[in-house]
């Protein structure tokens, strides 16, 4: 079913669009985005993610203020394969854990976009603005489907991030990953400093 609704394009995720173009469902709701979504499967029983996906966003797009363009989709930068693997786990397997995440989403999403025929397992990516309450769902929805558990040090997320997001082909590293997140969360390291940080406004996303 997702199939058709896959992007066939082959452009980079920088050559399309501004994130002043509203087209780009106002960025700046990213971190408030995952904050919601968290709270939401917290309550289902998920564990908190909530640090690990703004870790991840701030590696991936710095926070969604990156240009985007319409390859790979929202802040976290979710591809074409990773969206159909998601949908697969959840339409093949009718009642199982996926599909119950599906469901959890196309709950809060129909309501939270105003949009009583959302379903989150059958959209054209390309047409939904880089939400970033989409993106953050269907990430959350990602990562429930690895079997390894998270780890809690900066370091174990930058090396789980690497092998499970941005995978061994990403141009990604981990020293990247850090360098991002201790950029925009300096708490995260005691005694991190901003100016020995690299400043991702000079970087590109994955």
């Amino acid at each position: 079913m997702a199939d058709k609704n896959l992007n066939p394009m082959e452009q980079k995720v920088y050559d399309v669009s501004d994130n002043d173009n509203p087209a780009n469902y106002n960025q700046v709701n990213t971190l408030a985005a995952i904050d919601a979504v968290n709270k939401l499967y917290g309550d289902a029983g998920y564990d908190d993610v909530a640090q690990f996906m703004k870790n991840m966003a701030a590696a991936e797009s710095n926070l969604g203020t990156a240009k985007m363009g319409d390859y790979s989709f929202g802040a976290f930068q979710i591809d074409p394969i990773r969206y159909k693997d998601i949908v697969q786990r959840a339409v093949e397997n009718p009642g199982s854990s996926a599909s119950k995440r599906a469901d959890i989403a196309n709950t809060f999403l129909r309501e939270q976009l105003n949009r009583p025929d959302f379903n989150i397992l059958d959209l054209d990516l390309t047409k939904e603005g880089h939400n970033p309450y989409i993106a953050s769902a269907l990430t959350r929805m990602g990562l429930a489907n690895m079997p390894e558990k998270i780890p809690s040090t900066l370091q174990g997320q930058a090396d789980y991030w690497k092998k499970h997001w941005n995978t061994v082909a990403g141009k990604g590293t981990p020293e990247h990953f850090k360098s991002q997140a201790l950029y925009y969360f300096p708490e995260l390291e005691e005694g991190a400093f901003l100016d020995e940080v690299v400043n991702p406004a000079s970087q590109r996303a994955f």
